[in-house]
């Protein structure tokens, strides 16, 4: 399921849940909302809505909790460059070299894909990888 598939998927359970009918303008805007933030938080604002309310149309979701519940999370989806971008972390960076330190270059990769690494960034850390050596080896 694409990302915009599972908000769409989401806004119709939300409308099945509290018995209200979207438009497809009003739906438009609940997406563009929601649709800068990653999978994760999405699915569970999704989920904790239909926990917390009354399965009534009065209650159903505002802009302002969406707004307020994906802030407080603070992941929001972030394209970068898929060859160089000088905007990526370097957190992230540093993530990728301990799981490609401790589970190698398929969970290396795994991770890259998902977080979105530009190609550039993952030579960069394969490049420290294969230059780093232990102080004891020698």
């Amino acid at each position: 399921m694409t990302h915009s598939e599972m908000i769409k998927s989401g806004l119709n359970d939300w409308a099945g849940y509290f018995r209200r009918k979207l438009t497809d303008n009003v739906a438009n805007m609940y997406f563009a909302k929601i649709e800068p933030f990653t999978e994760k938080p999405i699915k569970l604002m999704f989920e904790t809505a239909m926990q917390e309310f009354e399965p009534k149309p009065s209650n159903f979701p505002s802009f302002r909790y969406i707004q307020q519940f994906l802030g407080s999370i603070e992941e929001r989806k972030i394209d970068y460059d898929p060859e160089e971008d000088q905007r990526f972390p370097v957190g992230k960076l540093w993530e990728g070299y301990r799981i490609l330190e401790k589970h190698g270059k398929d969970a290396f990769y795994s991770y890259c894909n998902s977080v979105g690494m530009p190609l550039n960034d993952r030579e960069r850390v394969i490049a420290k990888k294969e230059m780093s050596y232990n102080i004891n080896d020698l």
